[in-house]
């Protein structure tokens, strides 16, 4: 049966979930035809990849931008 590698566990000092990583999956949406994400799509997106990538539950502050 296979393993899973995610969810990893969370460190304070992972930087690698940042804002350009929520931007390239914004990119690889929209070339494979979803429409452009608004600002709380984005935001949304971000409490997801985190869910799904770190192992603990922790506080994920969202900042709408302009």
């Amino acid at each position: 049966m296979p393993v899973a590698n995610y969810p990893v566990p969370y460190d304070d000092d992972d930087q690698r979930l940042d804002d350009d990583l929520i931007c390239d999956v914004r990119t690889a949406l929209m070339k494979r035809g979803f429409p452009e994400l608004t600002k709380v799509d984005y935001g949304m997106l971000e409490v997801m990849l985190a869910r799904f990538v770190y192992a603990e539950r922790r506080e994920i502050t969202v900042i709408v931008k302009g």
